[in-house]
This record gives C-alpha cells, structure tokens and sequence, in this order.
C-alpha cells in the first residue's frame, strides 16, 4: 500500500509538472503574439497620425487664431498627438517586454531636456501652464535624452489627469549630494492619489478610478514604462501625495556618476 501510495504520489508530481510547463508555454506564446500584435498596430499607426498632425499644424499656421478653422485644426493636432503619444508607449512597451530597449546613455544638459518634455506638453495643451525649478548652473548628467523626455511627458500627462485647468502643475529638479543622484519631481495640487491606487500605480496596464478631468483616458502603460526606463537608468522612481499641502508628487532619481556608455541594454 505504501508502495502504491508513493508511486501514485510520484505520478501526480510528474503530472503537475507537465501541466506547469504547458501553461508556462502557452503564457510566452500568448506574450509573444501579444507583443507582435501591438507592435505591428503601432508601426502603422504611426505614419499616418504623423502625416494628420503636419498637416493640421500646415492649417493652424495658415489660419487666424479667432477662425473656427483653426480651433477644429488645433483639436485635430491635439487628439492626433495624444494617439501618437500612446503608440510609442506601446511600442516601448513591446521592447521592454523583448528585452530589446536600448539605452545610449550621453551626457545631456538637464535644462534641455525638461524643457523638451515641457514644449511637446505646451504644444498638445497650451492652456496648461506649468512652472520649472531647477538649478541655475549647468547640470550635466549621463541619460539617454529621448527616453528620460518620454518619462517627463508621461508623468506630466499624469499631473494634468490629476488636476483641473487651474491647479498648478510643477517641475522640480535638485541634487542630492548624499546620494549622489539628481532627482526630478513632477509636482501637483490636484487631489492627490488614493491609498488603493497608491500601491498600484506603477503596475502595467493599472488604471486609476479616479474621476480625473482629463478628456482622454490612459490605458495604464505610462507610469510602468517610466518605471522600467528609470530602472534600466540605475534609478529609482516613486509616487507620494505631497505634505505641504493636496496634491501628489512623482519623483525619480537618476545618478550623478558613472561615465556614459555607448549603447548598453
């Protein structure tokens, strides 16, 4: 009896096992098609919604600011760039998940960079102002350019959900010699975010309920790209609600040190 007990309890073992690994299988070919799937959308949605902003800054630059013409062109512009936004979030994500984002890290000026992120928020809502802090001399720090201004895009995208048009909004930059590491705070004075979403927000594909004022609605990838580009920097990202008042602040570090490499994964 003890014999048989011990073989059935052996079999099941190996049956259990079997069964594991044909998920586990299942799970990376459903990943994989996952991945290819949103990776083709992404690429051929891509050219034609750059082709609908060019030509609807073209009609902006070619009509008056008073002109209906040119609050419907403008709101083309608008919609057609929040679009092309959320494609290359998809877009990174798929690399990140393929473990193919490249990171060609050079020394770039900090001013530079946030004020990239903050022209390409202006251009898509120019009713939003936002107000920058950061050191007066030059601050120089080894990043790759393009994808810490993607990070700054998506928290202050962020920001703007969180807030209605007369909260203030804020970028932050200071050294903390201690650490040796710069830290960027995205700043706001909306209501700030709830203990249950708190935990989450960094988490892929996780959407707040808030009762945001944003017209548009994110598809939870924004924050968990910033996350993982942050990480692949060597820094550190994190989400808090502020204590000198309402608001929520979303902070991350990127460090001083370290010469920049050519191309590292």
């Amino acid at each position: 009896l003890h014999s048989m007990i011990e073989s059935i309890a052996l079999a099941m073992d190996r049956f259990i096992s079997a069964q594991a690994r044909i998920e586990s299988n299942e799970e990376a070919m459903r990943q994989r098609d996952r991945g290819n799937l949103l990776r083709a959308i992404s690429h051929d949605l891509r050219t034609p919604l750059s082709g609908i902003m060019g030509t609807s800054e073209m009609l902006m630059s070619m009509t008056r600011e008073d002109e209906e013409r040119y609050q419907l062109a403008f709101g083309i512009y608008k919609d057609a760039n929040w679009l092309h936004s959320m494609v290359e979030n998809i877009l990174n994500l798929t690399r990140l998940q393929e473990g193919k984002l490249v990171i060609n890290k050079q020394p770039e000026a900090v001013e530079e960079v946030v004020g990239v992120a903050v022209t390409a928020i202006s251009k898509r809502i120019p009713d939003r102002a936002i107000v920058v802090r950061i050191p007066s001399e030059v601050l120089m720090i080894a990043m790759d350019a393009r994808l810490i201004e993607q990070v700054l895009v998506n928290l202050l995208d962020n920001a703007i959900y969180l807030t209605r048009q007369e909260e203030e909004i804020s970028i932050l930059v200071h050294v903390d010699t201690a650490s040796s590491m710069a830290v960027f705070t995205v700043a706001d004075r909306g209501n700030g975010i709830s203990d249950k979403d708190l935990p989450h927000v960094f988490d892929m594909f996780y959407t707040s309920q808030h009762p945001g004022f944003s017209s548009h609605r994110g598809v939870g990838l924004g924050l968990a790209i910033c996350k993982s580009i942050v990480t692949a920097h060597g820094g550190t990202i994190m989400a808090r609600n502020r204590e000198d008042g309402p608001g929520a602040e979303l902070v991350f570090t990127l460090p001083m040190e370290g010469k920049p490499d050519a191309e590292t994964k």
